[in-house]
């Protein structure tokens, strides 16, 4: 995957993390796949998000992408936003 479409990827994912926090809504791994795919946002070999280790990666590379830039609340959105099949949330922040 390139630099453009990894950055791509992880602007969704704030964006998305983004709208749901102002509605106060969270959605699965499997959602986020699907939505990154209908996009052809693919994971880094090129290949459909399945909702399973690369989709929870990227969710956690766009955790520590936002903290980086000193985006905290951002992060925390996306922290907060995504969620496992079993309704515990993807990513515990710090």
């Amino acid at each position: 995957m390139s630099v453009d479409k990894a950055a791509a990827s992880k602007q969704y994912v704030r964006d998305l993390a983004n709208s749901l926090s102002k509605h106060g809504s969270k959605r699965t791994v499997d959602q986020l796949a699907g939505y990154l795919n209908r996009r052809g946002l693919f994971s880094t070999h090129g290949k459909p998000y399945n909702g399973l280790r690369g989709t929870y990666t990227l969710v956690r590379a766009t955790y520590q992408w936002l903290k980086k830039q000193g985006l905290s609340t951002e992060a925390e959105r996306v922290a907060n936003s995504f969620i496992k099949p079993d309704g515990t949330i993807v990513l515990r922040s710090n």
